[in-house]
Order: structure tokens, then C-alpha cells, then sequence
């Protein structure tokens, strides 16, 4: 991986990388971000590439967006979104290079790096790179595996001569909050919130495992899900307990992406091992299957209907987080749900809409919920 701070030269340390072996007749690139607008807006990577290609002896093919090299080498220019990843899996790849890949679905990125191979002989390099400002929607599984295992080449605003670094700092800070400042100015992997997030990383306590004896009961909140392939959203499921003094603890993430009989078996099997009432709204996708659940013995299996806006509801129990009636268990921390949590915006500020359902917030939702009225939901 290489990134950090914004200005540091990450694409044009892609677009380089790439052109390394374009003297090689079978030389074949691929360079993906996550929308084609992204790629195409004025000095993104295709722009960036007319600036230096237009006047030499390459081609370039709009309408498959690649460039041809008078080897017969290529530098294919590709987008992952809407599904449109399954058209570059018939291909092999000697380089495969993902730019701002925290936005970019890890499952998409690995299938991907499946394509890399050669035939025996072969002596160009496989070669799968990723650069990335900190941020965006999969921030936590990239930080996780690439940063935190030390696979990250640092880039900062003053590797790049050519840019004003003062003056880019004065202009991200009066433009971004604090969090996303940190991010874009010093490349800080460790400040993850997102304007318009309904949660604030400094809101999230997390607390050490608590004594069973201090636990009143057992709950799993369920955000369902209808379908078990690699584009649908996961079943968000979540183990809390109450204690108690009142104080929830959010104590296991179990979400995955499964068929409704797969994760109804899950979730009955959590209910089973903790005594544990199981939550699941009833007006949600998946809600024919909900006859598959069952809560152990002792325990209940509460269906409400519940209305309004996915952010009103996101908001009611992040007031509930922030006052510490809600806190989180230490392993919890940099995983998937507390990135969700503090970068999922939601559509109704403004911003466009990424990176999926918010399936595990949706849990944790439930979860909270704890009975009519508790969250503030309106209920059936």
C-alpha cells in the first residue's frame, strides 16, 4: 500500500508503476478505482494519463479505455462498481493496481488479485498495489490488513515538489471537520470519523469483558438479510447483555453474509449457548424467514415494526452511546462495526450514498432496542 496524507503523489506513483513494463509485447495492467466518475474527473488517472500518453507512439481506446503500447502491451483503465469487477475476472494480469482502495470492497479486491498470474517464463514481475488516502467506506479491513501488518509506504504533502503544501493545509482545514483533517493533512490512519456520521470515534467507550455476574440478560439484535451472494448486504447480528445498573454491552459481532436459513441458524444458536432474547425487526427484508427463529427456552423473540429514517434511529442510540448507556467490548475495537458506525453517512445529509446497507448499525439498533419504547422507535 502507499498513501497517506492527500498531495503526496499516490497516483502518479500508480500511473508510474504501471508504464514499468510497457516495452514487453504481453504486458497487461489493470488500474481500478471504484467508480468510472472517479476515473474520469479532470486530473484523475485517465486525465493524468492523456497529459503524458497523447504524444507518444500509444493508442488509446476510449470505449474500452485502454492503452495500447506499440509493443502490443496494455494499461487497461476499469472501474468496481455495480457489479462491473466480474468483467475483468476472465483476464490475467501481470499488475493490478487499486487506487483510493478504501473505498473499494475488500471481497472485490481479493477475487481480483486471483487474476494475477503468467505462463512459466514469463520474467515480468506480478505486481498488486493499492494506494488510499485514510478514510472511506472500508477503512478498518485496509488498515487491518495493510497498515497494521507494516505494508504501507508512507506518502506526505512534501514528497510532492510541486505542490503548495502550506496552502493545501489552510484549504483542508477550513473545509473538513478535525477528524477528516487529520486524515487527509497528516495521513492519521487512527481518526476515522466522516462528516455526517451519526457517531464520533471519541463517542464509542469501550470497556473490558464483564463479570457474568453483574449480567441481568443475554440479547442478539438482528438486521436481516435475504440472500447469500458476494453483492447483498450481510445479516448484521450482534450479541449484547445487559447489566445491572442498566448498561448495555455490546459484546460479539457475528455478522456475515449467509441465506436467511444460514443466519436464522446463528442467531438461534447464540439465543441457545446465552439464554439470550433475540431482537429482529419484523418489516425488514427477510422478515418470510423470520419463522426459522427461535429463542431458547427462558428467552424471548421480539418482532417490532418499527418507522422512520434509518438516521433518526442511528442517531437515538448514538445520543444513547455518547451519554454511556451503551459502551463496547475491547474487541470490538478497529473492527468492522465500529467502522461502520463512525463512516456510514447516511443519504438524507447530503452526501451520496456508499459502501452498502448499514447492516451492522441496524443490529445494533435491535439491539438496543430492548423492548417498545427504549430507543425511542417508534413501534407498531
Amino acid at each position: 500500500m502507499f498513501g497517506g496524507a492527500a498531495g503526496g503523489g499516490k497516483s502518479v506513483g500508480q500511473l508510474c508503476s504501471a508504464l514499468m513494463f510497457v516495452d514487453q509485447p504481453h504486458y497487461r495492467c489493470l488500474i481500478a478505482r471504484e467508480t468510472l466518475a472517479e476515473l474520469t474527473e479532470p486530473n484523475a488517472l485517465i486525465d493524468m494519463a492523456h497529459q503524458w500518453l497523447d504524444d507518444t507512439t500509444a493508442s488509446w481506446a476510449k470505449l474500452d479505455r485502454t492503452w495500447t503500447f506499440p509493443s502490443g502491451a496494455k494499461i487497461v483503465f476499469g472501474y468496481l462498481a455495480e457489479h462491473n469487477v466480474q468483467r475483468y475476472l476472465g483476464s490475467q494480469w501481470h499488475a493490478i493496481f487499486l487506487d483510493e482502495c478504501t473505498e473499494i470492497d475488500p471481497t472485490a479486491a481479493r477475487e481480483l488479485r486471483t487474476r494475477l498470474r503468467r505462463v512459466k517464463g514469463d520474467t515480468i514481475p506480478l505486481r498488486f498495489r493499492v494506494s488510499t488516502n485514510p478514510g472511506g467506506t472500508h477503512h478498518a479491513w485496509w488498515k487491518k490488513h495493510y497498515v497494521d501488518r507494516g505494508l504501507l509506504v508512507r506518502s506526505f504533502m512534501s514528497d510532492n515538489p510541486g505542490l503548495d503544501a502550506d496552502e493545501y493545509r489552510i484549504t483542508l482545514r477550513e473545509a473538513t471537520t478535525a477528524s477528516r483533517f487529520a486524515q487527509l493533512a497528516d495521513g492519521d490512519w487512527d481518526s476515522v470519523a466522516h462528516e455526517g456520521a451519526s457517531w464520533d470515534p471519541k463517542d464509542i467507550i469501550f470497556v473490558p469483558a464483564p463479570d457474568p455476574s453483574r449480567i441481568m440478560r443475554y440479547v442478539v439484535g438482528v438486521d436481516t438479510s435475504a440472500s447469500a451472494s458476494e453483492t447483498a448486504d450481510e445479516c448484521g447480528i450482534l450479541l449484547g447483555a445487559e447489566l445491572l445498573d442498566g448498561t448495555l454491552v455490546v459484546l460479539e459481532d457475528h455478522s456475515h453474509r449467509a441465506r436467511p436459513a444460514a443466519w436464522s441458524a446463528a442467531v438461534s444458536d447464540l439465543s441457545r449457548r446465552y439464554t439470550a432474547d433475540v431482537v429482529v425487526e419484523g418489516n425488514l427484508s427477510g422478515a418470510a424467514h423470520h419463522s426459522e427463529l427461535f429463542a431458547a427456552d427462558g428467552a424471548m423473540l421480539d418482532r417490532p415494526h418499527v418507522s422512520g429514517s434509518k438516521q433518526s434511529r442511528h442517531v437515538v442510540t448514538a445520543i444513547r452511546c455518547r451519554r454511556g448507556e451503551v459502551v463496547f467490548a475491547e474487541g470490538l475495537r478497529g473492527g468492522p462495526l465500529v467502522e461502520q458506525m463512525v463512516t456510514w453517512v447516511p443519504p438524507s445529509s447530503g452526501a451520496r450514498r456508499r459502501g452498502g446497507s448499514p447492516d451492522r448499525i441496524d443490529a445494533l439498533v435491535m439491539l438496543v432496542h430492548l423492548g417498545d419504547g427504549a430507543t425511542g422507535l417508534a413501534t407498531a
